[in-house]
C-alpha cells in the first residue's frame, strides 16, 4: 500500500553518442517536451484546482500523501474541440467536466461530472483518451484504491496509495465543424439518461424519438440541453436494459435534424446483477465474506424496467427499487459487519438506505436485523453541502450464517432509530415479497462498501484526558478516551438520542461521593485513532469523583466482544474550584459595582449546558452607590460549550427605556439577534465560543436607578444526532484498511 509513485524519466544527457544526427534528434525531443511544473497546495477540491492553462499540454509532478486518502486537482480549458490525452505515471486520474449546475440535469445535482477514469497498473500508466468539446474540465489525482470521493469535501475518499506521480496532459484539436448541425463527440448511456455531448452548441430546440429492438417506441420522462457543454440529455419512464436504440432528434417543425445509435452495455460486465434482485432467490450473490479487504460494489436504484415514472402507482416508482445482496459467513469466530453506501459522496441524487437482515434456516424467511436511513454526517464540502449526511453506515455482529444487505432509497428501508419500521400500511419494502415498496423517493448511482471482520481480541482503554488521581483547577467541559479499537459508541449515542435526544453512551459516566452521576455526552469518534469526544454538560463542584468506563452495558467491538476491563477503565480524580455564581449558586450571578467605578468586565466563566437549560440569571439591583458616579453600561464576558439558539430576556422596571442590549463575539462583531418586545425578548444563535453581553449604554446620571435581569436560556439548544460517520472520511474506509 505504501509503494511510491516513480517519478516521470527524461532522456539521459547524451555523453558518448558518436553519431551527431542520433543526438541532435534526442535533443529535439527533449526540448520539445513541457517543464513540469510542482504540484501547489492547497489543491484538495475541485473549486482549489492548479489551473494548467489553454496552451494545450502541461506536466506536473506531485505526490500523495496524508495516509492516502489525498486528492490533487487541476483544471484546463480547451478553446475548440479537441481530443484530450492524460497520463499519470502511477495513482488513479479522473476527468470531470465542467459544467456548473443545471437544475434539469436530473443526475449530475452538483454540476460536475466524472467523465472517465483510469487506474495505473504495475506494467502501465492511468491513461484517458476523449474528445471533448471546448470549455474548462478538471483533473483528480488520487491514489490507487481511491477512487471514490466528493469533489469539494477534502480527505472524503478511503484510504489508497501514497507517494510521487507525473500527471502529463495534451490535446490535439478536431477539424473546425462544416456546415450545418455539430457532430456528436460522445454518448454516454445509463439505465435512466442518455447524454450526447456535440462539438458545438446546436441552433434549434430538440426533440427526441427513442425506439428500441423491432422500432418499438420508448416514451421519454424529460429532455434536458444542457448549454454549458453542448449536452443533449434525455430520460426514458422505464429503466433502459442492455442492448442497442436508435435516437432521432428532431426540430421544432418536425425536421429529422440527426439519427444517433445508442447502445447501453451489459452491467454484468462490472458488477452481477438480475433486474428484480429484492428477494433471496434474486439477490446477487457475494459468495462466502473473509477478511480479505474492501468490497466496493457500483449499483443503481431505479435501473428495473417493472418501474415506470408515468405510472400512478406508488409501487412503481422507481425510487422503491431494491438491490438486495447475499453473502454467507461460515467462521465460528467472532464477526462483525460494516458497511456503507456512497451516493451523496460520488456525486449521486440518490438518498439512499442500507438494511442487513439474516436467513432463518428454520422458516426460510429473510429477519431484520438492524438498517440506517442516513449517517447525519454533516461535514461540509466548499460549496457549502453536506455531501456524507444521507449516505448510510450499517455496523452489527454477525454469527454464522446466510446474511444479506438491501440498498434502496433511505425511505424505504427499515431503520429503528428513526422510527421506520416495516408492518402493514408501512410502504417499506419486504425482503420476502417481490416489488413490495411503495414510499420510495429517489433514484440513482451508487457505491456500496463492505467488509467482514472476524476477531475475539476485546478492545480496551488506552488513554483518558483526565489523568488518574489528578487535581482540576477548574471543572472540566470536555473528556477524550482513546481505545486500542474500534468501539460501537457511535451507534450507542445515535440509539440513546432517538429515545432521550441525548447522546449518552450506557456504562460510561462520572460519580462523586455521595453518589450522584454525570452523564457525558458524545461529540466525535475519530476512525482513524478510535478517539472518542465528550462534553461534560454538568459543572462538577469541588470534590471527589469517579470516572467509570464500563463496557458490561453495551460497548464493543464491531464483531460484539465487550469493552475489556482494565486499569484505564475506573479513573478517580478530584475538582478544587472556586464556588460559580452567588453564594454558590451558578444559576444566578450578582452584578459586581466593582466594574463600575472603573469600566471592566465582568467574567462569568463557563456557562454549562445544563444550566443554561434551566435558566442563568444576571441580577443588578438599583442602588446610590459611589461607584456609579460615572457608570454608564455593563460587560459579562461568558463562554457556551453547544452551538444553537439561545434565548436572552430582559426584565426589572430600572432599565431605561431604548437601551440597547447587544452580544459580541471574540473579534468584538455584534452578533444578529431577533428581538421583540422592544429588545426585552431576544433570540440569537451562538456558536461554541466565548462571547461579551454589553448593556447599555444610559446617562450617567441615571446610573444609580439602573437595574434589570437579564435570564440566559437553551430551550432551543439539543444533541444533533450523533453521526456514524465522523469528520469528512467515513468510518468504514479506515476501518478497512487497518488490518
Amino acid at each position: 500500500m505504501l509503494n511510491a509513485f516513480p517519478r516521470r524519466k527524461r532522456p539521459a544527457p547524451i555523453t558518448s553518442i558518436e553519431n551527431l544526427e542520433i543526438r541532435n534528434l534526442l535533443t529535439a525531443i527533449s526540448a520539445s517536451l513541457p517543464a513540469a511544473i510542482p504540484e501547489s497546495e492547497p489543491n484538495d477540491t475541485l473549486d482549489q484546482a492548479t489551473d494548467l492553462g489553454s496552451s494545450g499540454s502541461a506536466v506536473v509532478d506531485g505526490s500523495i500523501d496524508r495516509n492516502g486518502i489525498d486528492v490533487d486537482w487541476y483544471s484546463f480549458t480547451l478553446l475548440t474541440s479537441s481530443e484530450v490525452t492524460l497520463d499519470s505515471t502511477s495513482g488513479t486520474i479522473g476527468l470531470y467536466n465542467g459544467a456548473g449546475h443545471d437544475v434539469s440535469d436530473r443526475l449530475n445535482p452538483d454540476g460536475y461530472r466524472l467523465l472517465a477514469q483510469s487506474s495505473a497498473t504495475d506494467s502501465d500508466s492511468a491513461s484517458i483518451t476523449r474528445t471533448l468539446s471546448a470549455g474548462t474540465y478538471f483533473v483528480a489525482v488520487s491514489g490507487k484504491g481511491n477512487a471514490y470521493f466528493y469533489p469539494f469535501l477534502a480527505n472524503s475518499g478511503v484510504a489508497g496509495d501514497t507517494g510521487e506521480y507525473t500527471l502529463s496532459f495534451s490535446s490535439t484539436a478536431l477539424s473546425a465543424p462544416g456546415v450545418g448541425d455539430p457532430a456528436p463527440l460522445s454518448i454516454e448511456v445509463s439505465p435512466l439518461e442518455v447524454r450526447v455531448d456535440f462539438e458545438g452548441a446546436l441552433s434549434f430546440t430538440p426533440t427526441v424519438e427513442l425506439t428500441g429492438a423491432g422500432g418499438a417506441a420508448i416514451a421519454l420522462a424529460w429532455t434536458n440541453v444542457n448549454t454549458a457543454i453542448s449536452e443533449l440529455q434525455f430520460a426514458p419512464n422505464k429503466a433502459l436494459t442492455p442492448g442497442d436504440y436508435t435516437a432521432v432528434v428532431k426540430d421544432s417543425t418536425g425536421t429529422v435534424r440527426m439519427t444517433m445509435q445508442v447502445h447501453l452495455a451489459d452491467p454484468a460486465a462490472r458488477v452481477p446483477t438480475d433486474l428484480g434482485n429484492d428477494t433471496a432467490a434474486t439477490a446477487i450473490d457475494l459468495g462466502e465474506l473473509d477478511e480479505s479487504g474492501l468490497l466496493q460494489i457500483p449499483g443503481f436504484i431505479g435501473d428495473d424496467p417493472y418501474y415506470d415514472l408515468s405510472s400512478s402507482s406508488a409501487a412503481q416508482r422507481p425510487g422503491a427499487d431494491v438491490d438486495l445482496y447475499h453473502f454467507h459467513i461460515g467462521t465460528t469466530l467472532p464477526a462483525g459487519l460494516i458497511a456503507e453506501v456512497f451516493a451523496g459522496r460520488v456525486g449521486s441524487p440518490l438518498d439512499a438506505g442500507l438494511g442487513l437482515y439474516h436467513l432463518n434456516p428454520v422458516s426460510g424467511q429473510l429477519e431484520f436485523v438492524t438498517g440506517n436511513n442516513q449517517s447525519f454526517n454533516s461535514s461540509k464540502g466548499t460549496n457549502g453541502k453536506a455531501p456524507l449526511f444521507n449516505d448510510p453506515i450499517v455496523t452489527s455482529p454477525l454469527e454464522a450464517g446466510d446474511y444479506y444487505l438491501a440498498v434502496s432509497s433511505g425511505l424505504n428501508t427499515p431503520s429503528v432509530v428513526e422510527n421506520q419500521t416495516t408492518g402493514p400500511g408501512s410502504g417499506i419494502f419486504d425482503p420476502n415479497q417481490a416489488y413490495s415498496g411503495s414510499i420510495g423517493t429517489s433514484t440513482g448511482g451508487y457505491i456500496l462498501n463492505l467488509r467482514t471482520e472476524f476477531d475475539a481480541t476485546p478492545v480496551q482503554v488506552v488513554s483518558v484526558s483526565i489523568a488518574d488521581h489528578s487535581t482540576l483547577q477548574t471543572a472540566p467541559t470536555t473528556l477524550t478516551i482513546g481505545f486500542s479499537g474500534y468501539v460501537n459508541v457511535l451507534e450507542l449515542a445515535r440509539l440513546a438520542n432517538f429515545q432521550t435526544g441525548q447522546n449518552t453512551i450506557p456504562g460510561i459516566y462520572i460519580q462523586d461521593q455521595q453518589g450522584h452521576t454525570y452523564v457525558p455526552h458524545l461529540t466525535s469518534f475519530d476512525p482513524i485513532t478510535f478517539t472518542a469526544q465528550f462534553l461534560i454538560h454538568d459543572r462538577l463542584p469541588s470534590g471527589g469523583y469517579q470516572l467509570h468506563i464500563d463496557g458490561s452495558q453495551g460497548v464493543a467491538t464491531v464483531e460484539g466482544v465487550p469493552l475489556a476491563v482494565n486499569a484505564s477503565s475506573i479513573i478517580n480524580f478530584t475538582v478544587s474550584t472556586p464556588a460559580a455564581g452567588t453564594a454558590g449558586n451558578p444559576l444566578v450571578w450578582t452584578h459586581d459595582p466593582q466594574t463600575d467605578s472603573t469600566p471592566s468586565t465582568q467574567a462569568l466563566g463557563v456557562l454549562f449546558p445544563n444550566e443554561v437549560a434551566s435558566v442563568v440569571e444576571i441580577v443588578r439591583a438599583t442602588g446610590s452607590g459611589s461607584n456609579r458616579t460615572n457608570d454608564q453600561s455593563d460587560d459579562y464576558s461568558f463562554e457556551v460549550l453547544k452551538s444553537g439558539r439561545y434565548r436572552v430576556t430582559v426584565s426589572g422596571h430600572g432599565l431605561p427605556s431604548g437601551v440597547p442590549l447587544q452580544i459580541l463575539d471574540q473579534q468584538g462583531h455584534v452578533v444578529d439577534m431577533a428581538s421583540t418586545d422592544d429588545g426585552l425578548l431576544n433570540i440569537v444563535f451562538l456558536k461554541a465560543g466565548s462571547y461579551v453581553l454589553h448593556v447599555g449604554n444610559w446617562p450617567a446620571s441615571t446610573s444609580r436607578s439602573v437595574g434589570y435581569q437579564i435570564d440566559i436560556d437553551s430551550s432551543f439548544v439539543h444533541d444533533d444526532a450523533a453521526p456514524l460517520s465522523s469528520g469528512p472520511v467515513a468510518a468504514v474506509g479506515f476501518r478497512l484498511f487497518t488490518a
